[in-house]
């Protein structure tokens, strides 16, 4: 049996400067700094029609929690403090994720996966999962 301190993963993240990196799993959605939807949902079909997910919702009509939520998340990936001036507007804070994203030297990069033949993966998915057969 493999113990998981054997493994590749957890010896290169216990010998990395991990303050560096995130894995984002994250299920929140912000739009407008006004409505914030949060959950076990994903943003495809199945999740939103056949899964048992849960979601909750809020509507911030002042836009004061709402803006909060979003400036501390993207301020930690962005590796800024919460006050700063960049993430008040939304579309500001956007430009500094596409700056850090093509600068690739901070925590935001951009990932481009090799292409991977899954068509047979794909039929295995739909058949099982993907019940309204689509498999993007």
């Amino acid at each position: 049996e493999m113990c998981i301190r054997d493994s590749f993963i957890y010896n290169l993240v216990r010998d990395t400067d991990s303050s560096q990196f995130i894995y984002l799993h994250s299920k929140i959605f912000i739009a407008d700094d006004e409505y914030l939807i949060a959950g076990s949902f994903g943003v495809e079909r199945s999740c939103l029609t056949n899964d048992q997910d849960v979601g909750m919702g809020i509507y911030d009509r002042k836009g004061k929690f709402v803006k909060e939520v979003r400036k501390r998340i993207w301020a930690e990936h962005l590796m800024f403090s919460e006050d700063n001036p960049i993430l008040e507007s939304a579309s500001r804070g956007l430009e500094e994720w596409i700056r850090q994203a093509e600068e690739g030297k901070r925590r935001v990069r951009r990932y481009f996966p090799k292409k991977v033949e899954w068509s047979i993966l794909c039929e295995l998915v739909k058949a099982i999962y993907e019940t309204d057969g689509t498999c993007q």
